[in-house]
């Protein structure tokens, strides 16, 4: 295959890195779904009505006139063309060319199909044209999304407010659609294959995931096994978002313990709020648990045995750590083989609490139980860990709302 090109010089009024957008899903068409052997031609010329006209025509089976190819998510059968994809390369080459004043079509020919490029001339003078509110920057930034850069990066104030989220998903033009679209409400990651995913999950212990059931290494079912398997990141929320919707589909994400399920193509407006949705419910969960933790009840109750487990092992080790009040966050993860950061996000997550917090509280509930028990106030400070009598009595009040002296006299023993 090769590419014969024939273009004047001619300035037109849109971003280089945009027209790359544009072109570049035009020629990679071609070379995909054109014949072997065959010539690809690109062509361009301009018009009396300050226009430039760029035609990429390519040698193949001629495209039907009633096929919506510009449509998000619009496949032409895999049966006509071998070749699989996503569906949005031209909706995206589309909607660059709307934002600039362009436009884009196409023509099936007796032995190929031509796509046709209609852009605006400028002189060396003008400014891009855009329509209001859009910017060109925008799309300079596209292709290095689509490709190479695969985290949003957002202010770091916003980063740490906002829930993280990683997209598993290894078409590009799908991820950069949904990192584009959700970036505004969260911290966004995206990676492109299932062994990737596992490893990006299990370092960073994410809010929320979306997960796509075909993946390049393997499935997402198997992605979601290891989720599902590992303690620290069982309880992690996990949308399936596949183009995929049969009844066995379905029913095996339900058998996979997934969240929630959505199809391709997909509404905006409800992917995200089935997302806040999931994250709403893993928080009430949280809030259960701490209720349990810092009230009357000492043993929360777990939906999943693996939090369930992590719970067991976290109070193992500070049953024999917590006297020692040195013993804090980092001490604690050693002690369990993970990071800090694993930890941090474990308890904020199933607890909503952070370590240091969940460790003064474990040391507060057994210093309740020493003191119904009829301990001395001194000799409890220094089995459960506190470093001086003033800061056990104030963490003590601040959650049971009664001095440690209080306490005993509301709790004689006979």
């Amino acid at each position: 295959m090769k590419i014969e090109w024939h273009c004047p010089e001619v300035m037109v009024g849109l971003s280089v890195s945009a027209l790359e957008l544009i072109l570049g899903n035009l020629l990679s068409n071609a070379v995909k779904y054109g014949e072997a052997k065959s010539t690809i031609d690109l062509s361009a010329k301009t018009t009396c009505q300050d226009q430039c006209i760029v035609t990429v025509f390519s040698q193949g089976v001629p495209i039907p006139a009633s096929a919506d190819v510009f449509e998000r998510f619009y496949r032409l059968p895999e049966h006509r063309t071998g070749v699989a994809g996503s569906g949005l390369g031209l909706a995206l080459v589309k909607q660059t060319l709307e934002n600039y004043q362009g436009s884009v079509c196409f023509a099936a020919r007796e032995n190929g199909n031509a796509f046709t490029v209609t852009l605006p001339v400028v002189s060396p003078q003008q400014t891009l044209i855009t329509e209001p509110g859009q910017s060109a920057k925008a799309y300079d930034s596209a292709l290095a999304l689509m490709s190479a850069d695969k985290v949003l990066q957002l202010d770091k104030n916003e980063q740490q407010a906002a829930n993280e989220l990683v997209i598993v998903e290894d078409d590009p033009d799908m991820s950069w659609i949904l990192a584009n679209k959700l970036s505004g409400h969260f911290s966004v990651n995206t990676v492109d294959s299932g062994q990737a995913a596992i490893e990006r999950i299990t370092e960073h212990i994410p809010d929320i995931v979306i997960l796509d059931f075909m993946l390049p290494d393997i499935t997402g079912y198997q992605v979601l096994q290891a989720v599902r398997g590992n303690e620290l990141t069982c309880h992690i929320p996990v949308l399936m978002l596949t183009a995929k919707h049969d009844r066995d589909t379905r029913l095996r994400s339900k058998e996979a313990l997934v969240d929630a399920f959505l199809t391709k193509p997909f509404d905006d407006e409800e992917l995200v709020l089935t997302l806040f949705n999931l994250l709403q419910i893993r928080q009430l969960i949280g809030q259960k648990a701490n209720t349990a933790l810092t009230g009357q009840q000492q043993e929360p109750v777990f939906d999943s045995p693996s939090d369930q487990q992590f719970y067991n092992k976290l109070n193992a080790v500070l049953n024999e750590c917590a006297v020692d009040a040195d013993f804090g966050l980092s001490q604690l993860a050693d002690q369990l083989f993970i990071s800090e950061r694993q930890l941090q996000r474990k308890c904020k997550s199933v607890f909503n609490l952070t370590p240091n917090a969940y460790i003064r509280n474990y040391r507060l509930q057994k210093a309740r139980q020493l003191l119904e028990q009829g301990e001395r106030v001194s000799l409890v400070v220094e089995q459960c860990g506190f470093s001086s009598h003033s800061y056990f009595s104030q963490c003590f009040k601040a959650l049971f709302n009664v001095t440690p002296s209080e306490f005993i006299d509301r709790h004689p023993r006979h």
